[in-house]
């Protein structure tokens, strides 16, 4: 019985310090070893059915098997057809795979994954989650907030940089008006 309690308690802390167990993200894809600047990301994000040369639409999902193991896949569009990917990396990985940091309020998650398909291509994973809180005139929104940021190689050799982002909406709610009434 004791056994099975301190799994449990192991069990409960791993999951603390793991990522999102399942997450699902439209980016992004920029085709070279080149990172564009962060303003074309910005641009290509916004028009990402329709990006700017050189960027592609993709997704990057992750899934957390159990507190142990976990999947990614990585899947890039032609925006001219979404039915069908310019090219799809599947990734097993060990949360033992994943340096996690804190700080401040910022979880951070980094780790080199191996694709299943071609042990010569992998990626560089960067999650980062943080809290966001936006107001608009009486209202406060709270998000939970995720950018990823991979690069993705074959050998050493960069073939291209991933960004995307999510936000989830934790809490609402009403605020006071700074202007008082005469």
């Amino acid at each position: 019985m004791k056994s099975l309690s301190l799994l449990i308690v192991l069990a409960s802390g791993l999951l603390i310090g793991c990522p999102a167990t399942h997450l699902r993200t439209n980016g992004v894809y920029s085709v070279g070893p080149e990172e564009p600047s962060h303003e074309l990301y910005l641009i290509a994000q916004v028009y990402y059915q329709t990006p700017p040369p050189g960027f592609h639409p993709a997704e990057f999902k992750w899934s957390m098997k159990n507190v142990f193991r976990g999947q990614a896949t990585l899947t890039v569009f032609d925006e001219t057809d979404f039915d069908h990917s310019l090219l799809t990396y599947d990734f097993d990985f060990s949360v033992s795979d994943l340096i996690i940091q804190k700080k401040d309020q910022k979880m951070t998650y980094r780790g080199h994954l191996v694709a299943r398909q071609d042990a010569s291509i992998s990626i560089d994973v960067l999650v980062e989650e943080y809290e966001v809180t936006m107001t608009e005139k009486t209202k406060t929104f709270d998000f939970d907030r995720r950018d990823l940021s991979l690069i993705l190689y074959q050998n050493s050799e960069i073939l291209g940089h991933y960004k995307g982002a999510t936000m989830h909406l934790k809490n609402l709610r009403e605020t006071k008006s700074s202007k008082s009434l005469p």
